[in-house]
């Protein structure tokens, strides 16, 4: 019986570092005013004709469309968003000195886990067309082993709007969602 125990134990070891608990770190801040839904329109930057180029904006679009916002060419909010898969063992800071920031730190693999981990990041932004007022930035991030970028999307887009259409006062807010999936 000891030796099915041990059997199943480091069985459990291997698959843990495949699938588990998916930790999403989110950042959000809103404009004092918040923001209602409106009309919207991707920022004319010439974005790249890629598989998560064009997902990210499909998904983007199918969510603010579910919180009640309309794609418009004469939008009155553009829309910005930024993704990226880097390696995780590359640390991200702005600024120096005393104004240093660090964004993500240098995250460190598991124990037995067989592959390098990768940071799947997405940034949305809404901006005031008139104004130029940033009204909404939402920020989300996961580490991930195994899973693509193209799996990620979904929940990353999901996350990086969770606030969205609630004021912060323009204070930052912090928060991590966990998941299941593969890790």
């Amino acid at each position: 019986m000891t030796r099915l125990a041990v059997t199943l134990l480091l069985a459990n070891l291997i698959l843990a570092g495949c699938a588990g608990p998916i930790e999403t770190r989110v950042q959000t801040i809103s404009s004092a005013k918040g923001t209602k839904p409106e009309s919207f329109r991707f920022l004319d930057v010439v974005a790249p004709n890629s598989q998560v180029s064009n997902l990210t904006q499909q998904e983007l679009r199918q969510a603010l469309e579910a919180k009640g916002y309309l794609e418009s060419k004469s939008a009155s909010i553009l829309l910005s968003s930024s993704i990226a898969s880097r390696p995780a063992s590359i640390a991200i800071q702005l600024g120096e000195g005393k104004e240093a920031h660090m964004v993500t730190v240098t995250k460190a693999n598991k124990p037995f886990q067989s592959c390098k981990d990768r940071e799947h990041r997405l940034i949305v932004t809404l901006i005031q067309r008139d104004s130029g007022e940033q009204l909404y930035r939402g920020t989300a991030s996961e580490y991930h082993c195994k899973a693509d970028l193209t799996l990620s999307l979904p929940h990353l887009v999901k996350a990086a709007l969770s606030d969205l259409g609630q004021s912060s006062d323009g204070e930052n807010h912090q928060k991590v969602l966990v998941r299941r999936g593969l890790d």
